[in-house]
């Protein structure tokens, strides 16, 4: 239901990884809990640290950052139809170079970005009868304009490329969890979201003004049990 089961302090120079690690053996020997997935966001792990985990034996479900990953081509390209998990979540798994990855698509999301750049390829061809130099200079406008000495277009060719973004997100997993199961448990992050935003703001753990450790320990265990 979202609510914490436990929390551990460490010290700050300890590695992710490592926190991660004695979370699980900890929920593990503490709750008798046979099976952990670790589930995170696009900016939470590098690729350094998702090797990490699964040599420690533990499985994963994470965000990818779609425009910097190489493998993308390969996996938003492979054909599959998709698999309707609710009205707004459709799922399709797609395995690229040993790696298992679940596209979600969002069809109600793809329809607002498709219109949403319409709109935006309107004004660009709006402005661009009225001169261009300022468009060039204009990052949000600039990825969709061809430039050719003194001849500026749109760049059909970014907007095809944009397009297959619309209303995607991508996962990575080593887990053997069905796609939509993969999809559902990352989808449930906006609980732990909700958590962190809370504790920090509404009940104010952070900044920590103390100074001694059995201090710091205290102040976080009363927001703990105040959240």
């Amino acid at each position: 239901d979202g609510k914490p089961v436990a929390h551990q302090v460490f010290p700050g120079n300890t590695a992710d990884v490592d926190t991660f690690k004695m979370a699980m053996e900890d929920l593990k020997k503490r709750f008798k809990i046979r099976r952990v997935i670790l589930v995170g966001d696009r900016g939470m792990v590098s690729r350094k640290v998702l090797r990490q985990i699964e040599d420690s034996g533990l499985e994963y479900i994470v965000g990818v950052r779609m425009r910097r990953l190489k493998a993308m081509d390969g996996v938003l390209n492979r054909p599959g139809r998709y698999r309707t998990v609710k009205k707004n979540l459709k799922v399709k798994e797609v395995v690229e170079n040993g790696t298992r990855y679940i596209v979600c698509l969002n069809p109600e999301e793809a329809e607002r970005d498709r219109k949403a750049r319409e709109e935006m390829v309107a004004k660009l061809e709006q402005k661009l009868k009225s001169g261009f130099k300022s468009l060039v200079g204009n990052r949000g406008y600039r990825r969709y304009l061809k430039v050719d000495g003194a001849e500026v277009t749109i760049n059909q060719e970014a907007l095809k490329e944009e397009a297959r973004f619309d209303g995607k997100y991508v996962l990575e997993t080593n887990s053997e969890l069905a796609p939509d199961e993969v999809a559902m448990a990352y989808k449930d992050l906006w609980r732990v979201e909700r958590a962190f935003r809370e504790l920090k703001s509404g009940l104010d753990l952070r900044p920590i003004y103390h100074w001694s450790e059995s201090r710091v320990r205290g102040h976080i265990m009363v927001c703990f049990l105040a959240f």
